[in-house]
């Protein structure tokens, strides 16, 4: 079987810093899109706006959520380590408003996602 050419996966064993996955690890990412992944969070669809104010601190199961986070040559909207889970929401301007009015079907389907028992903190 031929090799797979192009960008590996940056979510492949292989491109993950460390032992394992664990709640601090490393993801391979472009460092020539940490501006525009800066001018993206400060420029938020209504939409995003909307569901960072619901996972942000915890929120959601208590699970850690990125906006805007870089992973390999993307900039995914939100990133949720603890369930590998990215979480891209598309704005008004694609849909007239739908990721806004279903946004209580979007949080369910992503809690889905997230596994019940979290890693133990450090000295857990």
């Amino acid at each position: 079987m031929p090799k797979r050419r192009g960008n590996p996966s940056p979510l492949r064993k292989g491109n993950i810093r460390g032992f394992g996955v664990t709640r601090n690890a490393m993801l391979s990412y472009n460092k020539g899109l940490k501006e525009p992944s800066r001018q993206l969070r400060k420029n938020m669809t209504e939409a995003e706006r909307l569901f960072w104010s619901r996972v942000r601190g915890k929120q959601l199961s208590g699970a850690q959520f990125y906006r805007q986070r870089i992973i390999g040559d993307y900039i995914v909207d939100f990133y949720c380590p603890q369930a590998k889970l990215v979480v891209e929401i598309d704005g008004a301007q694609h849909y007239e408003g739908w990721g806004v009015e279903n946004m209580v079907g979007v949080l369910e389907t992503v809690r889905g996602q997230i596994p019940l028992n979290p890693p133990l903190s450090k000295g857990d």
